[in-house]
């Protein structure tokens, strides 16, 4: 009974940086690529100031973890929460950790959708977000995320 106090499951991650820290010798190309995705996934906020040129608050990085890790997800925040921000940034992530995946921006009116766009294409035409471009093909009229080659074969 997940709703009695006390009975909730609780699941410790385990720390992925620890076990970077005990790899020793070399990897081969594959074992490397491995590697490298869940350190990525493990350290969002690297990841996002790698891409983007982007710093994330802490809270900011928690919200994006957790609606990665879920089916479903809900975001309640006060006005000027960095609501759109955050739909932004995990609208650059999300393609590029979930292979052939397809988003949907759903805005209750049209003013809110093309602000996540606007912020999602200021970021990646930015200055600073020069790896994250060389992952887009087109930008105007919605941008398209080039599939890197196959990391799991």
């Amino acid at each position: 009974m997940a709703w009695i106090i006390g009975q909730q499951k609780i699941e410790r991650e385990k720390d992925f940086n620890e076990e970077i820290l005990k790899i020793e010798g070399e990897l081969n190309e594959i074992q490397a690529k491995l590697t490298l995705i869940k350190f990525l996934w493990h350290n969002l906020g690297f990841t996002v100031y790698l891409l983007t040129g982007v710093e994330l608050l802490e809270i900011q990085e928690i919200i994006i973890k957790a609606i990665l890790k879920r089916d479903n997800s809900l975001i309640v925040a006060a006005r000027g929460g960095a609501k759109s921000f955050i739909i932004s940034i995990l609208s650059i992530i999300y393609p590029l950790f979930f292979f052939n995946s397809k988003m949907c921006l759903v805005s209750a009116n049209f003013r809110g959708a093309r602000r996540i766009l606007e912020y999602t294409e200021k970021i990646i035409t930015s200055r600073k977000a020069k790896l994250l471009r060389q992952c887009y093909t087109k930008l105007t009229g919605g941008g398209i995320v080039r599939r890197s080659p196959d990391l799991y074969k």
